[in-house]
């Protein structure tokens, strides 16, 4: 796990180049919105993609996880299946569902039922070269997306983002890998923070999907309870319950991830830290670096996976493995 975190910055490059060749009919060119249909590790570039098209204010990108059915689908929608696997049960029904002549498709896979089905519809499928985990693959899931949506006219050049991105989260990572000592590696120091905490972490706008994959990283790779929330949404109504049950403060570890790109009303925001101080709930404030939303989209990542990383070793357990994922799929293919 650690060595496919640290080869991040390399896999967002190869994804971003290879899509940006993929061939896509000049059909594709005429959509009015993206509908990205995964789980897990595999539907996160969508929400990603959906933020960063949503900053733009461009070609809006929804992604309705679980089965299908929720959304009609229609000529003038862009259908992306994205399953690591191929065998999401999840995203091959809703792709059955979604799929009807006239609609374009594309699926992003290694393999599996899905690569199988597409090929029986003629639809494109875009590789995904990656050996690991779906949650690993966290580059194909997004730059694939951004490859596709700039190839087709769909979003505008991200090409110097791309660059900006890759070059920040390079420098990042010089600061946070393993060989850098815990005195001045500041991923580590915060998931020394973490260790026996139920961490909750706080995002906006662009890091809105951030902090969902701080959630899933910190559950997936160091076993440890993780939820995300949003501003301001949380100022509505969460701030309130920091009080009962007595004694649960103590338990909790607050991560805000912010952003000099944030809306200025969501900067007046941090003004929850100091609810959180008053309540005696312990919370660390994390700056995103880059200049732009795709640089503090990747580097907050960047950081997230390495303390998730960072906390699994000081829980003692394997990040690579899922076995509570693993019965829950064995025992549900019994069904």
């Amino acid at each position: 796990m650690g060595g496919r975190i640290a080869a991040l910055s390399q896999q967002c490059r190869d994804a971003w180049v290879k899509a940006l060749a993929f061939p896509l009919p000049d059909s594709y060119r005429q959509v009015e919105r993206v509908l990205v249909l995964g789980m897990g590790g595999s539907a996160i570039g969508g929400d990603l993609l959906a933020g960063l098209q949503a900053m733009a204010g461009e070609l809006p990108v929804d992604v309705p996880r679980g089965y299908g059915g929720q959304q009609p689908e229609d000529e003038r929608t862009l259908v992306v299946a994205s399953s690591y696997s191929g065998n999401t049960e999840e995203t091959l029904n809703a792709f059955e569902i979604a799929w009807k002549p006239g609609v374009k498709a594309v699926a992003c896979t290694t393999g599996g039922a899905l690569a199988n089905l597409c090929r029986v519809k003629g639809v494109p499928v875009f590789p995904v070269e990656c050996e690991g985990e779906a949650r690993s693959a966290v580059g194909y899931s997004l730059f694939s997306l951004l490859g596709f949506v700039q190839r087709l006219g769909l979003a505008s050049d991200r090409s110097k983002d791309v660059a900006e991105a890759i070059g920040e989260m390079n420098d990042l990572a010089r600061e946070i890998v393993p060989d850098a000592p815990e005195s001045r590696n500041p991923a580590k120091q915060l998931a020394v923070t973490a260790l026996g905490k139920i961490v909750v972490v706080y995002a906006a706008q662009h890091l809105a999907a951030v902090a969902r994959r701080w959630k899933t990283q910190i559950a997936e790779n160091a076993k440890t309870w993780a939820f995300f929330e949003l501003l301001p949404e949380l100022n509505h109504n969460s701030v309130e319950g920091f009080r009962f049950p007595q004694g649960a403060a103590d338990d909790f570890l607050i991560v805000m991830l912010r952003s000099g790109l944030y809306h200025h009303r969501i900067t007046a925001r941090d003004l929850t830290g100091e609810l959180l101080k008053e309540e005696g709930i312990r919370y660390a404030a994390l700056d995103a670096r880059g200049k732009g939303p795709l640089g503090q989209i990747m580097t907050s990542i960047l950081f997230g996976d390495y303390v998730s990383y960072y906390l699994a070793v000081l829980n003692g357990v394997d990040p690579s493995l899922s076995p509570n994922l693993d019965r829950l799929k064995s025992r549900l293919s019994e069904i």
